[in-house]
């Protein structure tokens, strides 16, 4: 049963076997097996079944569920480390400006929880000393430092009754920066005093 001069047929099929390429092999060489049935089952497509498109499923959630906490994680570190470098930051710039002012200082008041510092040139600087905060004020212009402050204290001295000697504790996070501060007044000052006596 031929078609065409030059044309292979099918032997089962009676078609030409350009038709059916993926089947040439088996038509020309097993031509009592080939069979209409045996070409649909070989042309077959092969791909992935519902159970393991699943399981590829399942186990991409789960990498990403970890992947993202430890995103997560690593981000909460990031920020907590970030804070404390910034509150540290704070804490020192406070001790360095008020330990500045302290010892420029030609005199020191306390009255409470509030110390001003009267500055030879400039104006007087006040400081507020709260539980959670501290509040620096001079010439109507405040700034604030969030940092939380614990036991302070101001000595006087027994002569003068000038403010000799503050004392505090800085908290910063998890850890305490005790501040002592020690007054040397000017003989300019102390001679003022007594003769104001």
């Amino acid at each position: 049963m031929k078609k065409g001069a030059n044309e292979p047929i099918c032997q089962c099929a009676n078609m030409p076997i350009c038709q059916y390429a993926n089947v040439q092999r088996l038509c020309i060489h097993q031509p009592e097996t080939c069979n209409l049935q045996s070409i649909t089952s070989n042309l077959k497509l092969k791909a992935f079944t519902i159970f393991e498109m699943m399981v590829t499923l399942v186990l991409s959630g789960i990498i990403i569920s970890a992947s993202m906490m430890l995103y997560l994680n690593y981000e909460s570190l990031i920020r907590g480390k970030t804070k404390q470098m910034n509150s540290g930051k704070e804490t020192l710039q406070f001790y360095h400006i008020f330990t500045h002012e302290f010892n420029n200082a030609v005199m020191v008041n306390s009255s409470g929880y509030t110390t001003t510092f009267m500055m030879p040139v400039s104006s007087p600087v006040r400081y507020e000393f709260e539980q959670d905060f501290i509040t620096r004020v001079r010439e109507n212009m405040a700034d604030t430092f969030f940092i939380t402050v614990n036991d302070f204290k101001v000595v006087k001295d027994d002569v003068t009754g000038f403010d000799k000697i503050i004392t505090m504790e800085l908290k910063n996070g998890g850890e305490i920066f005790p501040i002592t501060l020690i007054k040397e007044y000017s003989n300019e000052v102390m001679m003022n005093k007594s003769t104001h006596q």
